[in-house]
């Protein structure tokens, strides 16, 4: 089973030493639970990649198996279930953001997972 939902906001950060890339549906889509996706790295963190959905609770490490990546949406494959989403294989991400977020995301996508087990596609 997949989740899916829309993500109207992006967002790719440094800050000492440690890079986000997420996105998320913003109060303004009118859901009740804001769906979000997270990917965290810290230079030198030898366990490699986060990934998290919502919060904390629902990530962690190992998680991602690939990523695809397409104007309109990021699908997430997983290497195994999320504790509390069991039966979850993947996500998929329908992206409603404009030409210069959509290039940001990309380009922090490629730099977090860069070295990383999870694979990117790009189409």
């Amino acid at each position: 089973m997949r989740v899916t939902f829309r993500a109207d906001q992006v967002v790719v950060q440094e800050m000492d030493g440690v890079l986000v890339v997420g996105g998320s549906a913003s109060e303004r889509a009118g859901v009740g639970d804001l769906d979000c996706i997270v990917f965290q790295r810290m230079e030198g963190d030898e366990d490699g990649l986060h990934f998290e959905y919502r919060d904390q609770r629902h990530g962690g490490y190992g998680l991602v198996a690939a990523c695809r990546l397409r104007r309109n949406r990021l699908e997430i494959d997983l290497s195994h279930s999320i504790d509390g989403l069991e039966g979850v294989d993947g996500f998929t991400v329908d992206l409603d953001i404009d030409d210069e977020a959509y290039h940001r995301f990309q380009d922090g996508l490629k730099r977090i997972l860069d070295g990383t087990g999870p694979r990117l596609t790009v189409d």
